[in-house]
């Protein structure tokens, strides 16, 4: 059951992710590369990276862009839970 996986809103690199072949890597980046410009350049908290690395390890992401859709589709999905 990875339901429970979704009930908190996941973190995203954004500004790491700049090109097709960062897409490709086949791990997460280290915490560091989740600054958020958007937010100030604030870093995530060590827990929300660690949930994100436990996200991309039981939904078998093979790269980043895996990873990716897995975070829009539970993104969107929390959203129109919302509406």
């Amino acid at each position: 059951d990875k339901a429970h996986l979704f009930r908190k809103k996941g973190s995203f690199c954004y500004d790491y992710t700049t090109s097709l072949e960062t897409l490709a890597e086949t791990s997460l980046p280290p915490r560091e590369a989740f600054r958020d410009s958007l937010r100030g350049g604030k870093l995530i908290s060590e827990g929300d990276y660690d949930h994100a690395v436990r996200v991309f390890d039981a939904m078998n992401c093979k790269n980043i862009a895996d990873y990716l859709m897995v975070y829009n589709t539970s993104d969107v999905t929390q959203l129109a839970d919302v509406y």
